[in-house]
């Protein structure tokens, strides 16, 4: 017998992910020169106890306005043109601006991976992949809200999952609410995988009444 049922999936936290095809290998060719040559550090807490090898940890660069560089002011508009889309065709935020706040590559050489983080101060993040392969290690998010009981399904679905994995893929960006926890999985492949990252936030007369705010 066919079961009449509706679905509802409440309060999801919405995850956008695009190719950019107009963006060919000739300029992920040159973008990824550009971050060879950008000093990295350790992309970690070096003072968490939890930590114990920060050699296998990936890198971050120094510069946290790399968006800010000349000659990457082409794939930071293109960025916000698709950040844009997404604001305003999908979750209808029409009335602001967003804008890229902080920006910074990340380097992950083989047998590297990150730890789990999030980030603040900010409203969406997101990631544009530069070289990858399909072993140089997944953007995987994962759901650390206080569960009180641990229940194991028999097949895993977008209703009942914990973790979701994400293949890079050159030439792709991907959007995600910023306090979503996220970490780069061990890259197993022999390329370094190198991509840009990035915060934005909204700008421009926000809320309503007593909870109005205008940030400039």
């Amino acid at each position: 017998m066919k079961k009449n049922y509706s679905l509802y999936p409440l309060f999801s936290q919405v995850v956008y992910q695009s190719i950019l095809n107009d963006i060919d290998e000739k300029e992920l060719l040159n973008i990824k020169n550009i971050l060879e040559k950008e000093d990295y550090n350790f992309s970690g807490n070096k003072n968490d106890p939890n930590i114990k090898d920060k050699v296998s940890n990936s890198g971050a660069s120094s510069d946290l306005k790399i968006l800010n560089k000349i000659e990457l002011k082409p794939l930071k508009d293109r960025i916000l043109s698709e950040f844009n889309y997404f604001k305003n065709e999908i979750l209808k935020y029409e009335k602001n601006k967003f804008v890229v706040t902080t920006s910074w590559s990340t380097k992950t050489n083989p047998g590297e991976e990150s730890d789990w983080h999030n980030h603040h101060n900010c409203y969406y993040s997101g990631v544009f992949y530069i070289n990858t392969d399909k072993n140089s290690g997944d953007i995987v998010f994962e759901n650390f809200n206080d569960k009180r009981f641990l229940l194991t399904p028999s097949s895993y679905n977008l209703y009942n999952a914990t973790s979701y994995f994400i293949k890079p893929q050159n030439g792709t960006v991907i959007f995600f609410p910023s306090h979503l926890y996220h970490r780069i999985y061990k890259n197993n492949s022999n390329i370094t995988r190198y991509s840009l990252a990035f915060n934005l936030l909204p700008v421009g007369e926000l809320g309503e009444g007593d909870s109005q705010l205008i940030l400039n």
